[in-house]
């Protein structure tokens, strides 16, 4: 088994290499010839998972299992090579540890201000009125950063604050002035990064547009991954595995509900960050992806995302690969309702704010409601046939859904030459 210490050096590499590197002829989201077979198509998934489709080669891996074949050296060979040449310097960990400790002690004050404070009533008042209440506050760390720039105050070295961008350069302001803060810890517990949500309405400027972000998430440093290279309360996968039903959302906020209701839930800070995070889920039997229901303008210049859910058009693409890379991983979608009690619902955190239900009775209704992902998609995308080769990536791999799809393939396509129907697929 590995140690905490070699295990966080591995889960560095995993984040900064790519397969693609390893050999010219690989390709980053394409298909090449295998470099092991020399005859079969191979493929990588976010430059980080590699897989020859061949059932003769069937050589499949993350980054360093990749290139330890390549090199023909062990495991750590591999491990420390990629560490030699991607820069990674000995003493990263003594730099996370660094940055930790300063966002702790950052932490403690944001927290002490959001429930001690006359300052921080601004904050307590804006979570309440998004159903989270002062013992998921504590529970799950949550603080207020107000614009009166406490951190120095507070005895924080001010270096320390700018080494680690807590303060602006331009101005020495307090980079989350005015916002709550979330705290994003690591799979070892520690805090390794901030996401801060303004509180109030954000200002607009001349053009009605918001003047500034209403969410900002800390920035990576020296030897830290960006925020995308975590998932929001990914600390409990240490301590379990094989677990069933795990709630996947998007954003602080929709996770938190969840959380507070006692359902295990990992959050994706940033449409675009869970493929590139497959590995992690290699220790869950099933996941249960919760989409928004927020869409695209009927009016968006893009013919192919008018009326579409944005969740949804992000999200799906990665779903497909992390399928083919985790084929036993049950996935399942649920669809967060748009309407309760006559009023209209975006996300999670809307719903079970307006609905206050509790956790039984939203887990019968997720139940009753949820669909597998492969007939979910077969039914949303099996009209269309320039989406049938990813319904065909899903259904070689959990080797469910043939029939269904049939039903959607013309009968001069169905009953003539299959090759006819490979051509018209990939034609299109």
């Amino acid at each position: 088994m590995l140690s905490e210490n070699n295990l966080e050096r591995v889960e560095k590499v995993k984040q900064e290499a790519s397969i693609s590197s390893l050999d010219n002829n690989i390709k980053n989201h394409g298909s090449s010839i295998c470099p092991f077979c020399l005859k079969h198509k191979a493929y990588v998934y976010e430059d980080k998972f590699f897989i020859c489709y061949s059932s003769k080669c069937g050589i499949k891996g993350d980054v360093i299992s990749i290139n330890s074949k390549l090199n023909n050296l062990s495991y750590f060979e591999s491990l420390s090579q990629l560490e030699k040449s991607l820069g990674i310097s000995n003493n990263f960990q003594e730099v996370v540890k660094e940055r930790t400790l300063v966002y702790e002690q950052a932490l403690e004050i944001y927290k002490y201000i959001l429930l001690d404070t006359k300052e921080g009533k601004i904050a307590r008042d804006y979570l309440e009125q998004r159903n989270i209440d002062i013992t998921t506050i504590s529970m799950y760390d949550i603080g207020y950063a107000p614009s009166s720039n406490p951190l120095k105050a507070y005895g924080i070295d001010s270096k320390l604050l700018a080494k680690h961008q807590l303060i602006n350069n331009y101005d020495s302001n307090e980079y989350y002035a005015n916002r709550i803060i979330f705290p994003i810890r690591d799979t070892y517990k520690r805090v390794i990064h901030f996401v801060g949500r303004y509180c109030g309405s954000v200002p607009k400027n001349k053009e009605g547009e918001d003047s500034l972000l209403r969410y900002k998430n800390s920035k990576s440093s020296d030897n830290i991954p960006t925020i995308t290279n975590y998932f929001i309360f990914e600390d409990f996968l240490n301590a379990y595995n094989n677990l069933e039903d795990v709630f996947i959302c998007e954003g602080y906020p929709d996770s938190l509900s969840l959380m507070q209701l006692g359902l295990q839930t990992l959050g994706i800070l940033g449409l675009q960050g869970l493929t590139k995070q497959y590995y992690k889920l290699s220790k869950l039997n099933s996941i249960v992806c919760v989409f928004d229901n927020d869409f695209y303008d009927i009016d968006h210049p893009n013919d192919k995302l008018k009326g579409q859910f944005k969740s949804w058009v992000q999200i799906i693409p990665q779903l497909v690969e992390i399928q083919q890379i985790l084929p036993k991983l049950k996935i399942y979608t649920w669809m967060v309702p748009d309407y309760v009690n006559d009023k209209r619902t975006k996300d999670v955190n809307d719903y079970l704010t307006i609905s206050k239900l509790p956790k039984d009775e939203l887990l019968k209704k997720i139940n009753i409601e949820k669909k597998e992902f492969v007939i979910d998609i077969i039914n949303r995308w099996g009209s269309d046939i320039t989406k049938h080769l990813d319904l065909l990536k899903v259904i070689s791999a959990t080797g469910r859904g043939q029939e269904l799809l049939s039903n959607y393939i013309s009968d001069e396509l169905k009953y003539s030459n299959p090759i006819n129907y490979a051509l018209k697929v990939f034609e299109s």
